[in-house]
This record gives structure tokens, C-alpha cells and sequence, in this order.
């Protein structure tokens, strides 16, 4: 692979998201369930400095449960102010927001001065997590699906940058954290918009302290970091750098601090895909090289002009897919994860039906199950007695194996297909039809060398107690 290698959150610079971005990973923290207000923390599936996110469900009557993720602040910061506004503001901005490519949030609560949201669980990955697997694999994305990915991330861009109040004025939302964290594909195939932490509404300005930049700053304009006013118009760039890294498979912009990567931003350079030995349409490079203009009014006038010049281009090259093409590339690039993540709601659902059931409450001489004891706020599942537990877990272990067996035939199919020999594509895919979107895994010779690791151009992030450069200030 040419240049440094695919972008981690360090090279990209220390950004200023208070709260984590949610997305599934393959490392789960084994920590016990808890009973937390009428939701059951399952497991934890992501943290941050502030706040740390749950896969959970929702328990109503007649056995009724709905998964979903719950991003709860950590304890010692819920008498921060600050921290517990930005999360009732992200709550309030991403309520009001209803479409196929934004995240839902569901509820915003407080339990024992914990607060919490609760939002759409998404079973799938990041653009950033696909950009390192495509990176190991040593392939490239394809290009169809780079411009439908973003290209449906615009269309919920284009709904949260014109949506609207309840009396009719815009509302003037500002994402201003978009970046390959930030954009989820689940693995049905549909793409989301992700985590509206530090996301501002314009006639709100009281929202953000002034002379501070929020975001990732190799993802910010250069006329931002200049002392431009912050408007939609740094959403529409930094979809143009998500877009620009995942056809080169390399970060637009790196430096070991963020003030040299703030200086690479302001110097406005884009590398040209020509150069970077990359065979991209000239009209598919177009698009991408007007969204990363230096200047705002040489960028798209809004998302929705940027959508509508992809489906062109998309039109142009025949680069239409559906959403079952992009579910058959996830389930080639992450079939372990498919696994686990069918076994784990397999395990869960076991469980939660246990704790919806009535069989769950005491009965006249017998002691309460794990169930009933973890109605009562803030107890842990790790306080109920072995016995007790073992009563809940037996259905799970029965759901498990049974769930097994049948995953393992589908394993065996989705292995059969993955298995069978096809030309490898090659390096350029500009011209890919849709129906060879998904690459067969490549297959090396024996006397081939392995490919080498690439390097990566990051230096760690320097310790709390260092004192970090002065941030440009933001009016």
C-alpha cells in the first residue's frame, strides 16, 4: 500500500467529543448485567472520557423487549455541568431527527443522578473499522461502494441540515463531528449517521463555549480554522475527507500533533488520486476534489447539491447497488463479527425473556430469581447467588447451543460461497459493475512473501498533565 497507513483517532489528532462514538466492536468488556430504571445493561460495548455505552434492552409487559444502546455519563462526572448539558442537548437535537440513514435516540433519562440516552442499537461497523479491514486485506474499497456509502450518508446529512422546528424555522444543525467514526454500516446493508455529541443548532449559539473548535481537526475546513464562521458548510468538507480516504485507503491529512495537523488542514493541499498512482474517473474525482475546495464558496452550495452530483456520477458508471450488495461485502470483510454478534443476541434474548416472564417472580417459599432481584435499581447481577443466576442461564445456554447449530450450517454456506474460486478484481475498480462488488478474499502463493505492515505516522496522545498548544479561537 502506498503513504502512511489508514487513519487512527491519534493521527488524526486529539479532538474535543466528549463522548464516545458508538459502534459494535469485536473486544467486549465482560462486565455483569445490571437493572438500571427500566432498562437491562447487558454489556458494555464501548467508553470515553465521559461516558460510556451499553448494549441493552428495554423490558415492558407481556414480555414485550426492544435492544437498544444506552450512552450513560460516568459517575464521577455527573455533577459536571458541562458534561451532562451536552449530553441532554445531543438528546434533544437527535429526538427530533426520523430517517433511514440517522440514528434514532429514544429517551433521555436520569436514574440515581446517572444521567443517560437511549438510542438505536446498530449491529454493524464503521466506516473506519471497514477501512482497516480493507487495509489487512491488502484491497482496496470498491469505488461503487465508497460513493454509495457516502453518498447515503449525505441524504441524512441533507435531512439534518434542513430540518425544521415544530412552528417551521430551520433549524440550522451543524453535525460538526462527521468522519469515518461517525458513519455506520449495519450488516443489512444500510448506512447511518452517527453520535450528534457536539452537534449545534445555529440560533442556539449559547450552546458552545466560545474560542473552542469541536471535532476531529483532520476533519475541519480550512477557512474554520482560519476564523471562519462555523456553518453547515464544515459538514459538506468533512464528508468530502471521508470520502477522499476511502477511495486512497490513507488519511488526507496527518501530523504527530494536532497543531501540525491543523497547519497540513489550513494549507488547503489535496492530493490529486492521479498521484497517489490511483485510477479514479475524472468525473468521480471532480466531486470529490469541489467538496474539499479551500474555499466555501468553491464547495458544494449545500449536501444536497453534493448528493445529487454522486448520483450522476454513480449514474454515469453504472455504480448502482442494493442494499444486499453492500450486506454481502460486510458479511466478506467481518464474518467472525456476524458470528459473535448473532451468538450474543442469541445469549441475550435468552436472558431478557427470563426477566420478562412471570416465572421470574418469587413463588410462596422459594427465593426470588435473579430476575426479580434485579428490579431494584443499581444491583448487579453479580450479587445474586449462584443458584439464582444459574436459573436464568440455563435457557441461554439452551438458546446458545441450539443457535449454534444453526449458525454453524450457515457458516458452512457462507463458506462454501466465500470459498468458491473467482478471478481476483483488480486493483482499480472504477469500473466494477455491481454485481462484482464483493471481492473473493485473495488467495497467496506459498512462496510469496507476506505483505509488509505500513506504517503509521502517530505519536501518542501526550498525558492529561501536559500542557497542550493554545486552540485557535472560534468566534
Amino acid at each position: 500500500m502506498r503513504g502512511p497507513g489508514i487513519w487512527t483517532p491519534r493521527n488524526a489528532g486529539p479532538y474535543t467529543n466528549l463522548f464516545t462514538t458508538f459502534h459494535p466492536t469485536p473486544r467486549r468488556s465482560r462486565v455483569p448485567m445490571e437493572k438500571f430504571g427500566r432498562y437491562v445493561l447487558l454489556e458494555k460495548i464501548a467508553s470515553g472520557g465521559m461516558a460510556e455505552v451499553f448494549r441493552a434492552a428495554v423490558l415492558g409487559s407481556a414480555g414485550f423487549a426492544k435492544p437498544v444502546a444506552v450512552k450513560r455519563i460516568l459517575p464521577h462526572l455527573t455533577a459536571e455541568e458541562s458534561v451532562v448539558k451536552l449530553l441532554v442537548e445531543e438528546a434533544k437535537i437527535a429526538s427530533t431527527l426520523h430517517h433511514r440513514n440517522v440514528v434514532r435516540v429514544m429517551d433521555l433519562g436520569e436514574v440515581q443522578g446517572q444521567y443517560f440516552l437511549a438510542m438505536e442499537y446498530v449491529a454493524g461497523q464503521s466506516l473506519h473499522r471497514m477501512a482497516v479491514a480493507a487495509e489487512r486485506a491488502a484491497r482496496r474499497i470498491p469505488l461503487p461502494l465508497c460513493f454509495h456509502v457516502v453518498h447515503q450518508a449525505l441524504q441524512g446529512l441533507a435531512y439534518v441540515h434542513e430540518k425544521r422546528d415544530v412552528s417551521g424555522r430551520p433549524m440550522e444543525l451543524i453535525h460538526r463531528d462527521i468522519s469515518p467514526q461517525n458513519i455506520m454500516v449495519n450488516y443489512d446493508g444500510e448506512v447511518l449517521l452517527v453520535d450528534f455529541g457536539v452537534a449545534r443548532a445555529t440560533h442556539r449559539p449559547n450552546l458552545t463555549q466560545d474560542g473552542i473548535l469541536r471535532g476531529k481537526p483532520a476533519y475541519m475546513s480550512p477557512d474554520l480554522l482560519h476564523g471562519g464562521p462555523v456553518t453547515q458548510d464544515v459538514d459538506i468538507y468533512a464528508m468530502g475527507v471521508v470520502l477522499h480516504e476511502l477511495i486512497a485507503l490513507r488519511p488526507l491529512r496527518v501530523g504527530e500533533t494536532s497543531m501540525q495537523v491543523m497547519a497540513e488542514v489550513m494549507r488547503g493541499d489535496v492530493p490529486r488520486f492521479q498521484d497517489l498512482g490511483l485510477e479514479v474517473p475524472e468525473s468521480a474525482a471532480e466531486v470529490v476534489y469541489k467538496a474539499l475546495s479551500p474555499t466555501r464558496e468553491g464547495r458544494w452550495r449545500d449536501a444536497q447539491s453534493f448528493a445529487r452530483a454522486m448520483e450522476d456520477v454513480i449514474q454515469q458508471h453504472g455504480w448502482q447497488l442494493r442494499q444486499a450488495d453492500v450486506a454481502a461485502y460486510m458479511a466478506q470483510c467481518f464474518p467472525l463479527e456476524i458470528k459473535e454478534e448473532a451468538a450474543a443476541q442469541a445469549r441475550f434474548a435468552a436472558v431478557v425473556a427470563d426477566l420478562s416472564t412471570e416465572d421470574a417472580w418469587p413463588r410462596a417459599g422459594e427465593a426470588p430469581s435473579a430476575a426479580v432481584v434485579a428490579q431494584e435499581p443499581g444491583t448487579r447481577m453479580s450479587d445474586v447467588s449462584p443458584a439464582a443466576l444459574e436459573a436464568v442461564n440455563r435457557r441461554a445456554r439452551r438458546t446458545a447451543v441450539a443457535t449454534g447449530l444453526g449458525g454453524a450450517a450457515v457458516a458452512l454456506v457462507l463458506a462454501a460461497w466465500v470459498l468458491t474460486p473467482t478471478r481476483e478484481p483488480k486493483v482499480d475498480v472504477a469500473q466494477a459493475p455491481a454485481a462484482s462488488l464483493v471481492p473473493p478474499p485473495p488467495t497467496p502463493a506459498p512462496a510469496a512473501p507476506p505483505v509488509a505492515p505500513v506504517p503509521i505516522v502517530a505519536t501518542p496522545e501526550p498525558p492529561p498533565t501536559t500542557e497542550k498548544p493554545a486552540e485557535p479561537k472560534q468566534e
